[in-house]
């Protein structure tokens, strides 16, 4: 049976095939901003490849800590920069 990423019927994470289902406790507020996090970091990626990634190299399997996204007011702060920066730059060429 092939598995997907989310159950369509909550949302949630469904492991890939061979890999058992795990429960975590996290608050509520903490798993969204998890996820949230993830797809702003890579939208192709979840709270699981996340977590699993941060297993691995907690126990040493990798080396390389996954890079965090750029949180969401400097991610704002940062785009607002780059209209403004594109719209000066649009205004000296014109």
């Amino acid at each position: 049976m092939r598995m997907t990423d989310t159950r369509p019927d909550t949302g949630d994470p469904v492991p890939q095939e061979g890999t058992p289902f795990r429960r975590i406790r996290l608050d509520d507020d903490l798993w969204e901003r998890l996820e949230v996090a993830a797809k702003r970091q890579d939208p192709d990626s979840n709270r699981s490849a996340v977590l699993r990634r941060l297993a691995r190299w907690y126990v040493g399997d990798i080396d390389e800590l996954p890079q965090r996204p750029v949180p969401e007011k400097d991610a704002a702060i940062r785009e607002r920069q780059a209209e403004r920066d594109a719209a000066r730059r649009k205004r000296d060429a014109g």
